[in-house]
């Protein structure tokens, strides 16, 4: 009866086990690879994907049922052959080399599974390897139903698909390869054709150049009837030409025009690009930029050099386009390869002064010297200016002053001048009153305003007999005709850009001038007339606030003849700002400005007066009021004490038209200007020039000529663009 119970409860443990698919065990070896170890006081129990969950006295680890002892795989119907898995105590793989991968070797306690891609994935003592099928025993194949014939044809037939789509690729890259040398090289022979276009067209432009110029120098007469069959354009493009110059016959705008329309509407190059420059001169035609670059940009279209160099003229003006150096050089570029005079001429000065491009005055006066060779007037001057001012040569004024006169005999107007100026200081020739009077001469009667006013002056330590002969001398002067004087159409005196405003400024350091930020404020583009050069400008600094701007334009030449003729050896005139802490109520005051230039003129303008009051509108302290007369044109002139020295800058006036409807009187001489030691704050904050400022005048009573002659010289005009 005892042993029937216990055999009972043996079984009822047993079978109560194998219901709830657990057991215990004190301890637990894996031996198998990765999931090899050790574990104690173990609880196994049965999951789900034929795996095994030992709950041990240090966690939980999940393993294959096949890592396990056969004894427990029985005790939890683990099926080792229905889980695809062959378990052998001991495996022998021969050592072999395959797609440069190593097999073989023995393997101990192996438990073996099929993988993916026909491989075998051996379980053993050391860890896991896996091996392709093909390696292990026919039984073992057998076992996994692999099929090595079957295998092999799918090996096979992998390899011809591989092949083949390999093949495909090659020929893929083939044709796209000889896709691409197709392509290149229908590129390289539409860009052959491009070039060779390019050069007839230029070597057409070439011949309508030459021709022009050839039927330009005929008699008028006979010029006009080659023109008048309508046929010759080259002839209607020429008499054009004469219309506008003069050229043995009245000049005629309109009449210059109508026959350069009738060519450029024909096609031609030369009269398109000179059409276009009458558009932006406003010459026999309203002046329109855009009507003007229409032409220019069909004249460059035909590779045409005039319209070229005009349209980088354009761009250095600000003319139609946007102010840009940098295109400017570009198209000054094309047209000098051309072999275009005028365009060597602008690329060579841009070369030196550094305009546009990277400074490289060497290579300047190498294209200088190539528009010399064609007698181009402004290359002759500009290359004068350069050994007056050592640019790119020694420093030599001798050399100047014989490229100033090749200059001014072919009547270059800046020429004429600077040769005048060389004779009056006696500068690279003999000190010769009477031969400076002539040329000064010259150039006021070719428009030269600040000529005249030097020329004017130079009359009063001149006597009567010196003047005469020198106005004999300028009266038998003729010019030059250069060989391409008209050809020259848009050289950088040809195009001058429109004007939106002007305003007065005055040096306070070499190359450095103050006037107000509301004259330079919406420019694209600024210049400074100084003397007998219009000056490229640029804003170095503003100060809104105070409605100040620091300018510096560059003065290439001594153009300052005027400060000689009152005695004073510095080379470029500029005034002292001192502080206005010491101004009185009271005290005299002068101003030199350019009011309304359209109406009054370009000759600066003197006004005296008082200072009215210590302060501004509202009692504004940054302000004087003052009683010198100012106009529409005063802005940002000096406001000059008796002693020369700058106390303010003169900045507005009240509005008559305002101040007469809230108070119902006109102002009289209600006119303000800034606080010199608000410029002087403005100038210690530009490190540049340091060193460089004027230093004060100390004398208590200086003639007032002195003082309103060198506030003049100083004093220039500004015109923005």
């Amino acid at each position: 009866m005892k042993n029937a119970l216990a055999t009972a409860w043996l079984m009822f443990t047993i079978l109560g086990v194998g219901f709830c698919q657990q057991t215990n065990l004190p301890s637990l070896i894996i031996k198998t690879g990765e999931y090899g170890g050790q574990y104690y006081d173990c609880l196994i129990e049965r999951t789900n994907d034929q795996k095994a969950k030992i709950h041990h006295s240090k966690g939980i680890a999940v393993v294959p049922f096949w890592s396990l002892s056969l004894e427990l795989q029985n005790f939890f119907g683990y099926d080792l052959i229905a889980d695809h898995k062959q378990r052998l105590p001991f495996l022998v793989i021969e050592n072999f080399e395959y797609g440069g991968q190593h097999y073989g070797g023995q393997y101990h306690d192996c438990i073996i599974e099929r993988a993916k891609d026909q491989k075998a994935m051996i379980h053993y003592s050391g860890g896991v390897t896996v091996v392709p099928f093909w390696c292990l025993s026919l039984e073992l194949q057998n076992y996994f139903g692999y099929d090595l014939i079957a295998e092999s044809q799918r090996s096979i037939k992998l390899e011809a698909e591989k092949r083949e789509l390999d093949e495909k690729k090659q020929l893929a890259a083939k044709e796209t390869a000889k896709n691409k040398a197709l392509e290149r090289q229908y590129k390289e022979e539409a860009e052959r054709l491009l070039i060779e276009k390019k050069l007839k067209d230029q070597a057409r432009r070439l011949e309508e150049n030459k021709e022009v110029d050839r039927l330009r120098a005929l008699p008028f007469a006979e010029l006009k009837a080659k023109a008048g069959t309508g046929d010759d354009l080259n002839a209607i493009c020429a008499l054009g030409s004469c219309y506008m110059d003069g050229k043995d016959v009245t000049k005629d705008f309109s009449e210059g025009v109508r026959c350069y329309r009738s060519a450029a509407e024909r096609g031609h190059a030369r009269a398109q690009a000179s059409l276009g420059v009458r558009y932006l001169k406003g010459e026999g035609v309203p002046k329109d930029f855009t009507e003007g670059l229409k032409w220019i940009q069909k004249a460059v279209e035909q590779e045409s050099p005039q319209g070229k160099n005009i349209l980088g003229v354009c761009y250095t003006l600000g003319n139609g386009v946007p102010h840009d150096d940098i295109s400017a050089v570009q198209w000054f570029r094309e047209a000098a390869e051309q072999g275009y005079a005028p365009a060597q001429s602008n690329l060579g000065r841009s070369l030196v002064t550094g305009t546009g491009i990277p400074k490289d005055e060497i290579a300047g006066l190498k294209w200088l010297r190539l528009a010399i060779e064609q007698e181009n007037e402004e290359a002759l001057r500009f290359l004068g200016q350069c050994y007056y001012n050592g640019w790119g040569v020694p420093k030599d004024f001798t050399e100047a002053a014989k490229w100033y006169r090749k200059a001014a005999e072919y009547g270059e107007i800046r020429g004429l001048a600077l040769i005048g100026f060389c004779y009056y200081r006696g500068e690279g020739v003999p000190k010769d009153y009477v031969e400076a009077y002539k040329w000064f001469n010259i150039a006021a009667s070719n428009g030269d305003s600040s000529a005249s006013k030097v020329r004017d002056e130079l009359a009063g330590v001149m006597t009567p007999s010196q003047i005469a002969e020198a106005q004999s001398r300028a009266t038998q002067f003729v010019a030059r005709k250069a060989i391409n004087s008209r050809g020259n159409s848009g050289a950088l005196t040809d195009s001058s850009p429109t004007p939106i405003g002007s305003g007065t400024g005055f040096y306070i350091a070499n190359d450095y001038l103050i006037t107000n930020h509301h004259v330079v404020k919406n420019a694209n583009a600024v210049r400074v007339a100084y003397g007998s050069e219009m000056l490229k400008a640029e804003v170095v600094k503003i100060d809104a606030a105070n409605d100040l701007a620091l300018v510096k334009a560059v003065r290439y030449v001594m153009a300052a003849g005027t400060v000689g003729l009152v005695g004073q050896e510095e080379s470029l005139a500029a005034l002292p700002v001192v502080s206005s802490r010491d101004v009185h109520l009271g005290d005299s005051v002068i101003t030199i400005g350019y009011p309304n230039p359209e109406v009054q003129g370009v000759e600066p303008k003197l006004t005296r007066g008082e200072i009215s009051s210590l302060a501004g509108i509202k009692d504004d302290a940054r302000y004087f009021q003052m009683s010198t007369a100012v106009q529409p044109g005063n802005s940002g002139g000096a406001l000059v004490n008796i002693n020369g020295n700058v106390i303010g800058v003169v900045t507005m006036r009240l509005n008559d038209l305002k101040v007469l409807q809230s108070s119902g009187s006109l102002p009289q001489n209600v006119n303000y200007s800034l606080k010199s030691s608000f410029v002087n704050a403005f100038l210690d904050s530009v490190p540049e020039l340091e060193g460089k400022l004027r230093n004060a005048h100390t004398e208590n009573e200086r003639k007032l000529d002195d003082v309103i002659k060198e506030a003049q010289v100083a004093t220039v005009r500004i015109i923005v663009y």
